[in-house]
């Protein structure tokens, strides 16, 4: 810093400023006062010359010079001070210098925080800046950690911290640390039932998306951004805007740390959170007839609506052969009414397969009276999680409809065996059954199924008779079936579920769960020779309001044929609560366990701990 008077020509010298001004950094916070000496206050400073530093002023009444300087060199300037007399000092000068800033090396480490279970991995990545070494070397206080960041969990019994960090290869003295918490692996068995081997992680930190944002407004090309986007990418669809068409996600060469997210242009903080369920609220609506109430927060148009406007076939999303690491968030994904019978809303390819797939807070739905087959077909895929969502009115109708079985999920066929899946804290509703796994022909049977914390129901309004009594389009009623079941499945966990509203009729008898191994028939023919329902464990799950409980079955296919296995189920802490088989036209049984194979017959069965209400 210099200073300097200039020549009095005139002014009082009894007024004197002065200040000791030290050298600025760009891009850091500065701040210094130019005093005066004499006269009377208050003050009033100005600056008669020169200019200070981008990024800094002059407080007039309080002589301090603040703010952040935005580029180097050196400023000079001239500043008089008056006091309240109107007497101004003499000018004094001042020089400030900014020198550059100080090139400063950080790094950072994603996801900062995870929860992962005994001998289960989670990746790490680092981001190392300001330095033409942006390598770093990985450490973990327990368990191990790859070259990569791979980091793979110690065997623990119960819930313990691990500390995975980074070391900056350039200055090892920095460092960024992550939190990991263990928990003991829920695999292993329950009672005769083998767990999943394997439980997919599914949070916004397990999808990384470290490449551009594409944005996508109302009129514009959605199937032409799918197109252009890069593994990595973010297409944000406007809020509230509807892309009407069908639209194929390609396959792109991504992996688990550059995934696409297709999502909503609203904020995070206008969604529900993660793991709290997506309502109808989120599109501007309040409630839905015969649904349990949403306590809407918000009725704001938040989501971005996929229609299929199609009058058959598959839509609006369809993954092409070999498509993966996509996720959905913040969509209502459906049809338009009156265009006949639509199958899946989401599906593969026909004769391909996808993999690693995320439906998060989606609104998936069909409409009152038209038939919809399912709204996610998982049939050729595998490592696909449906999570916080809401899907309903899945419904095929009798006798004149053009299907007769409607799931809001349904996988267990196809070329691939499938698996794992994550099916957790979602509104499941379908006329035939919300969840089903088999029915058909089959590669092999889908392994490691995760069913938690989901609402299963049917509309009361769907059965015949009912006060405001909702069926297809013609008037008739949708076929029902079941809530659950199982015909092609291995190492399933189906706890925490609530199951409401089954009742019988179209060759069914009200019960809300089946566990029945099936070689399908089609035709004459039976397909499925290499089905099972093995390892199934349901536990801490209230069935309510239906005409029968749990049917556990190995039994002749209608040509005669039998399945591979159905064995080793734990059924435990079960309520049934108002199972009536008059009230809901069923059989009435809350257990009821039946065998017709001539071979390998059913076996290695543990029910204990069922309360009827």
């Amino acid at each position: 810093m210099q200073q300097f008077e200039f020549e009095d020509h005139g002014r009082s010298k009894h007024i004197t400023i002065f200040a000791n001004l030290p050298e600025a950094t760009m891009g850091s916070s500065y701040n210094a006062v130019i005093s005066v000496r004499g006269g009377t206050a208050p003050y009033q400073f100005s600056i008669v010359s020169g200019t200070l530093p981008s990024g800094l002023s002059l407080n007039s009444a309080t002589g301090t010079i603040s703010g952040t300087p935005l580029a180097s060199g050196t400023y000079s300037f001239a500043v008089i001070a008056t006091d309240a007399a109107g007497t101004s000092s003499r000018e004094r000068g001042f020089t400030v210098a900014v020198a550059e800033a100080a090139i400063r090396t950080s790094i950072s480490i994603s996801p900062a925080n995870a929860r992962v279970y005994s001998d289960s991995t989670q990746q790490f990545t680092a981001k190392v800046i300001n330095t033409d070494k942006p390598g770093v070397t990985w450490t973990a206080s327990a368990g191990s950690i790859s070259n990569t960041g791979l980091f793979t969990a110690p065997p623990v019994t119960a819930q313990s911290k691990v500390i995975v960090t980074a070391i900056m290869v350039a200055d090892p003295t920095k460092t960024a640390s992550a939190s990991v918490t263990v928990n003991s692996n829920p695999s292993g068995f329950d009672g005769p039932a083998e767990l999943p081997r394997v439980y997919l992680q599914s949070t916004m930190a397990d999808t990384p998306t470290p490449g551009n944002v594409i944005n996508v407004n109302a009129g514009d090309s959605l199937q032409t951004a799918l197109n252009n986007a890069s593994c990595g990418d973010t297409i944000l669809l406007q809020a509230g805007a509807t892309f009407t068409g069908s639209f194929t996600l390609p396959a792109k060469p991504c992996d688990d740390q550059h995934w696409i997210v297709i999502r909503t242009s609203a904020p995070d903080s206008s969604l529900p959170p993660e793991g709290t369920r997506m309502t109808p609220c989120y599109a501007g609506v309040a409630s839905l007839p015969g649904r349990p109430a949403f306590q809407c927060s918000t009725t704001q148009k938040l989501l971005a609506q996929i229609v299929y406007k199609g009058t058959a076939g598959n839509g609006p999303l369809t993954f092409a052969w070999g498509a993966n690491h996509y996720r959905f968030l913040g969509l209502g994904i459906t049809r338009l009414a009156g265009t006949g019978f639509i199958g899946d809303l989401v599906s593969v390819k026909s004769g391909g397969t996808a993999d690693r797939i995320v439906i998060d807070r989606v609104w998936l739905h069909g409409t009152a009276h038209d038939e919809t087959g399912r709204g996610v077909g998982l049939n050729n895929t595998t490592n696909v999680s449906v999570v916080d969502s809401y899907l309903n009115d899945f419904h095929c109708t009798s006798v004149t409809g053009s299907c007769v079985d409607s799931q809001a999920v349904q996988g267990g066929g196809g070329i691939d065996p499938g698996g794992p899946y994550k099916i957790v804290n979602n509104f499941l509703e379908a006329a035939a059954e919300s969840v089903l796994f088999g029915g058909g022909p089959a590669a092999g049977t889908p392994a490691d199924i995760e069913i938690r914390g989901n609402h299963f129901f049917k509309p009361l309004q769907w059965m015949p008779g009912t006060p405001g009594f909702v069926g297809g389009t013609d008037g008739r009623p949708f076929i029902a079936k079941n809530n659950f079941e199982l015909k092609n499945a291995q190492r399933v966990l189906f706890e925490g579920n609530i199951l409401e509203f089954s009742w019988g009729g179209f060759s069914q008898a009200g019960y809300s769960i089946v566990l029945s191994p099936k070689n399908q028939t089609w035709g004459t023919t039976n397909v499925c020779p290499i089905c099972q329902v093995t390892d199934v464990t349901i536990r801490n799950s209230i069935i309510s309001h239906t005409g029968a409980g749990i049917q556990i079955a190995t039994v002749l296919s209608d040509a005669g044929g039998i399945a591979l296995e159905g064995a080793r189920y734990s059924i435990h802490d079960i309520t049934l609560d108002d199972i009536r088989a008059k009230s809901y036209n069923g059989s009435g049984p809350l257990v009821l366990a039946l065998n017709t194979w001539t071979a390998n017959p059913l076996n290695s069965v543990t029910i204990n701990h069922i309360t009827a209400i």
